[in-house]
Parts: structure tokens; sequence; C-alpha cells
């Protein structure tokens, strides 16, 4: 039961102490199907750039390679995509990406769902590409694995687009973003 577990961590801004405490309420609707493991983790991860153990926030950079580091299994072809993939008639890099970024909206539409612990959490390729719909996140780790395929790799990144509040180097955390691609 995810709703006792909680995560206390400190964070120091402007040489003060605060601390954050985050519970697995906080969050969103938590399906039980694709249930993340330690949402309190990534909750305060994407929010303020704790780390899931210690007493002291992430850098930017371990920030980036923990989220990478998590989301990794998610870009694992299945063989409905490998499918995809071979169908791909291009031998170039730049021709493969195109049918690959051509092929998405033929075969899953986009679809953001704000109201679950998915709206930053994306959901893994295989779960995309069998349901037939996945937001910004999703369709960017199903490229990433559709071209992967191939022999080619994409990268992630998360970003922030005009008019969103912008990211700060003292504060490492996702939250700021609200974009991403491959």
């Amino acid at each position: 039961n995810a709703e006792g577990l909680q995560q206390i961590d400190t964070a120091t801004v402007d040489n003060g102490r605060v601390e954050f405490i985050v519970k697995a309420s906080m969050l969103g609707k938590i399906q039980k199907t694709n249930r993340i493991k330690n949402p309190e983790d990534w909750y305060a991860g994407f929010h303020f750039g704790i780390p899931p153990q210690g007493k002291r926030s992430y850098s930017w950079a371990q920030l980036g390679d923990y989220f990478l580091g998590v989301l990794d299994p998610l870009f694992r072809p299945s063989p409905k995509i490998a499918k995809w993939a071979n169908s791909l008639g291009a031998h170039s890099p730049d021709s493969i990406i195109s049918q690959a970024f051509a092929l998405q909206p033929r075969s899953v539409r986009y679809y953001a769902n704000l109201s679950n612990a998915h709206s930053f959490i994306p959901r893994s390729a295989e779960f995309v590409a069998e349901k037939g719909y996945g937001d910004c996140k999703e369709m960017a780790t199903l490229l990433k694995s559709l071209c992967g395929c191939k022999g080619i790799e994409l990268g992630f990144a998360m970003v922030s687009t005009e008019g969103n509040m912008q990211c700060t180097e003292e504060i490492p955390a996702l939250g700021n973003f609200n974009h991403a691609i491959a």
C-alpha cells in the first residue's frame, strides 16, 4: 500500500536548509497496472531533485543520469516494435529516422492524461505500441525504440517550452520540463 510510504529529505538553497516530506498520497492517481516502483522517489526527484537515498540533492548531471538510467528499460523493443522497424524500407540513418517519425502518427495517437503518475513517468515503448496512444515522453520513447531496432541510437531529452517556468541551476529538478523529445 503506497499510501503509508513517505520520503523525507533535505536540500540546501541559499545557504539555508529546507526539508521536504513527500508522501504517496500527494501523488496523482497511481494505476494498479503499470504501477511505478517507489513513487515518492519519482515525485521527489521530479519536483525537488532529491535522490532516492541520502540527505543531499542530486546535481543536474546526477539527476539526468538517474532519470535516464530508470528510463532505459522502457526503450526496449517488443516484437511489435521490431516488426514496425523492419517495415521501414530506408537504409540511411536520416531516412530511417524520417520514416520512423512518419510511422508514429499513422500507428499511435497522441494522448496526454495528466491525472495520474504517468504524467511525469513515461510508459514503455511496448505499452505505447500495444495500446496505440501516448504523450510526448511516450512518443519519444517509441521513436527511440524504433530507431534502436535499426541500429540508430537516439537521445532522450526533457525540455521546457517557451512560457513554461524555466529551470534554475541552484535547484536541479525535472518538474519544470513540460515536453520530451528524441
